[in-house]
């Protein structure tokens, strides 16, 4: 059984929670809605991580717990002569800058910090801002966009274990 399935399952069902519990009309001023968005994008990303590391595991790659990129996962397989269709997929949907995951990611880079200048780059170009509560400023990330991405992950890791079954 692949321990990282259950990881993954684990921080869908809580990104879908979070985001369930956005009620505008009782949350006059956003900032609890927004938190719980923002929460609901560190969730998808720490599935989509684990879900690179459920591939890694199918695949029987070496240490599969060290898998954090795409780029690791693509060489974890290529030291097994694997070249899946799903890690292609992935390392597509991160490098396509109109791409549901693209846009998780960049997301998920501005809340953290991480990657500042590509982070300002893609949130500029996506349309995201992120509420900055001290003088309410307009949001640009959304339950609504957060539930989109929700969305395209979970068809994306339905169809990856699909086609994984036949590993």
């Amino acid at each position: 059984m692949n321990p990282y399935v259950t990881v993954v399952n684990q921080r869908h069902y809580f990104a879908r929670l979070l985001l369930e519990k956005c009620h505008p009309a009782e949350d006059p001023h956003g900032h609890a809605g927004q938190a719980l968005t923002q929460s609901a994008v560190y969730q998808l990303e720490a599935a989509y991580r684990s879900h690179l590391r459920a591939i890694a595991f199918e695949y029987r790659c070496a240490d599969p717990e060290n898998i954090v990129t795409v780029q690791h996962l693509v060489s974890a397989l290529r030291a097994v002569d694997k070249h899946p269709a799903e890690a292609a997929e992935l390392d597509n949907l991160e490098g396509d800058d109109q791409s549901w995951l693209f846009a998780l990611l960049t997301a998920h880079a501005a809340l953290t910090g991480s990657r500042a200048v590509d982070a300002a780059a893609g949130i500029e170009k996506l349309g995201i801002s992120l509420k900055d509560v001290t003088n309410g400023r307009e949001q640009g990330l959304s339950a609504d966009r957060v539930e989109e991405w929700l969305s395209a992950f979970d068809e994306l890791v339905n169809r990856h274990r699909e086609m994984m079954v036949e590993c």
